[in-house]
């Protein structure tokens, strides 16, 4: 029966002033720092003289084309000693990529955005890195394959007939990779390249004047 319901009368009372005072607040989740960690990994390296985008560049080139990280880096080094405006007759940029291929790479590369091998060092990377694969899989030898890449298939077979199986170019750039696995600067194993961070970080190394080597048959 409604007549029955009895109410209870509460009194409202105006808040105090320690109520009103904000909380304290929470202590904010430290900001992950993905390049911090790629460095601990290992997969990216002070020790070596590119920044850090291009290093990941390098990273995705060799995943892509199924060659060693370490050999990419260590062509690098040979080929422009980490110079990305290197030129020398007509080979271009960090993988020193030589002009005539530069067509047929950006139509089999098109799908990456390849267009500029010349002037963007990105492109270079994955030009040079295309040809090197391509040679690495037809020869299955890093000395055959380093050779077609510095002197031509042409170069190269003319002094495969005459018993020449590596040169001083191949053997420098197996030796560099080699000491690069030794000392445990970079990290072999690749990492999937989903990484689609703006690295801001620039190399401050100084570059080194790149030395034309000419192709000499060297046992």
């Amino acid at each position: 029966d409604v007549e029955d319901t009895e109410y209870t009368l509460v009194e409202l009372v105006e808040p105090s002033d320690d109520l009103l005072e904000p909380a304290e607040a929470l202590p904010a989740e430290e900001e992950y720092d993905e390049t911090a960690d790629l460095l601990r990994e290992g997969y990216l390296s002070d020790e070596i003289p590119l920044s850090y985008d291009l290093q990941m560049t390098a990273r995705d080139a060799a995943e892509r084309f199924d060659v060693p990280y370490a050999l990419v880096i260590a062509m690098i080094w040979k080929e422009s000693s980490f110079c990305e405006t290197a030129y020398n007759a007509e080979c271009y940029g960090l993988m020193q990529v030589a002009s005539i291929n530069f067509e047929w790479v950006c139509e089999d590369l098109a799908y990456l955005g390849v267009d500029d091998i010349a002037d963007d060092p990105a492109d270079n990377i994955y030009a040079g890195t295309y040809i090197i694969s391509g040679f690495v899989h037809k020869y299955d030898d890093y000395n055959l394959a380093l050779m077609a890449y510095n002197c031509g298939e042409t170069g190269a077979s003319r002094l495969w007939k005459q018993g020449y199986y590596s040169s001083k170019y191949s053997r420098s750039i197996i030796n560099y990779m080699e000491d690069l696995i030794e000392q445990g600067n970079l990290r072999l194993r690749h990492r999937l390249s989903t990484l689609c961070m703006q690295w801001k970080k620039k190399s401050t190394f100084a570059l080194i004047p790149m030395k034309s080597e000419k192709c000499l048959p060297t046992q």
